[in-house]
């Protein structure tokens, strides 16, 4: 089975491959949206690329009770200074939470442009995300490895409980030297 990288289906004998279509525009995520976990968007995400802006917007009734952490995103196809991808709260969300007792809240492996904006509908400056990690000792809250650059973290509340003398809240690993813009950018 084949699949091209312009989202149309091939076929050779008698196996039709599925399209690989790239996400593309503003996306919901929360009970009733385009996708219902944060899970299934970075899977598709991670599976199909993106080929315009993704903005994943946390409708106000979403909970990370369904999510399986770590929530990891991938070097995603596509994904460039033009073609961001944004997790943030929707428009009139508030007091949103994203949180576990697992070893990681968000891997971010190898990917790149990826915002996270806690201001709901991407104005204001109202803080309406919390990114948690209640692991102890050691649990990671975000996670950039393996390259992971360009990355923006904004208006975003981040909680964690990493002891460890190596760890962190916030962890950069398998890269060298990255620079910290007034403590929101990794580049």
């Amino acid at each position: 089975m084949l699949s091209s990288a312009i989202g149309v289906s091939l076929q050779r004998g008698s196996a039709t491959a599925a399209a690989f279509v790239p996400v593309c525009g503003s996306k919901t995520v929360g009970t009733g949206g385009d996708y219902a976990t944060l899970t299934a968007a970075f899977a598709d995400l991670n599976a199909n690329g993106v080929s315009c802006q993704v903005i994943l917007e946390l409708k106000d009734n979403y909970t990370s009770a369904g999510e399986a952490f770590p929530l990891q995103l991938n070097q995603v196809a596509g994904a460039s200074a033009a073609n961001t991808i944004t997790i943030r709260p929707q428009a009139g969300a508030t007091g949103l939470t994203i949180t576990t007792t697992a070893i990681g809240t968000f891997y971010l492996n190898g990917a790149d442009f990826v915002i996270f904006d806690g201001r709901p509908g991407g104005v204001g400056s109202a803080k309406e995300l919390t990114i948690e990690n209640t692991q102890t000792p050691g649990g990671l809250t975000l996670d950039f490895f393996n390259s992971a650059s360009n990355n923006t973290v904004q208006y975003c509340k981040l909680k964690g409980s990493n002891q460890f003398e190596n760890g962190g809240v916030i962890y950069f690993s398998g890269f060298q030297s990255p620079v910290l813009t007034g403590g929101a950018v990794n580049k």
